[in-house]
């Protein structure tokens, strides 16, 4: 009975922490168009529109928010290593698992080089950077004919909203994740969720008793 206590409470901190993983990433997603409102320009002759979707964050906060995000995810090992040992489990295979994983590892790169610099000697494939730092609205539709999706301003004050028929609005964090060679190697946020994705199936796997909904 000990022992089965002692692995359910295990499970609940490490599911905590795979909460707060896709809080992060999905906070990275905005699906709620109203909070971003337009600035309307009104003249007695027109009306005009300013709009972006950054929600006031400046590139250098986007950015700090992203790697804020990415931290969370690969220091997730070290608790999952600790819960182990406390389980009397050998964490190798999983730590092994951790290194292979090329998302995880595009993660570790970025919040390593962040904090102490790119060494001089890097290998240019190996020297990792944000670039096109952005917050834009992604808007998608499906293959068939007539799909559409579409955009309005609902009122004259400049809160937009989404009107969609088959595909979705959606405010995302989309900036590219480059090289020394200016290599794309793929979106942060796609990197960032395929790594806590990964995190789930190690738990999974490792014995952890974690909620369905994730998959």
């Amino acid at each position: 009975m000990a022992d089965q206590e002692q692995s359910a409470s295990l499970s609940d901190q490490l599911q905590q922490r795979l909460d707060r993983l896709y809080r992060l990433v999905g906070a990275a997603r905005e699906k709620d168009l109203g909070k971003f409102p337009a600035r309307v320009i009104a003249t007695e002759e027109r009306i005009g529109i300013e709009q972006d979707f950054c929600g006031g964050m400046t590139e250098d906060q986007i950015a700090d928010a992203i790697y804020l995000m990415l931290d969370a995810i690969v220091h997730l090992k070290d608790h999952v290593k600790n819960r182990l040992v406390e389980k009397g489990d050998d964490p190798k295979a999983m730590l092994n698992a951790a290194k292979r994983c090329d998302d995880l590892r595009i993660c570790r790169m970025l919040v390593n080089q962040a904090k102490h610099g790119i060494p001089t000697d890097c290998d240019p494939s190996d020297a990792l950077s944000l670039s096109e730092v952005s917050r834009p609205l992604r808007m998608t539709v499906g293959g068939k004919h007539g799909k559409t999706s579409v955009m309005r301003l609902v009122n004259r004050d400049g809160v937009p909203g989404a009107d969609v028929r088959g595909g979705h609005a959606e405010v995302i964090f989309s900036t590219k994740v480059v090289d020394g060679n200016d290599k794309a190697l793929g979106n942060v946020h796609d990197i960032a969720l395929r790594a806590v994705n990964f995190w789930y199936s190690q738990l999974q796997d490792l014995g952890f008793e974690l909620p369905a909904e994730y998959e």
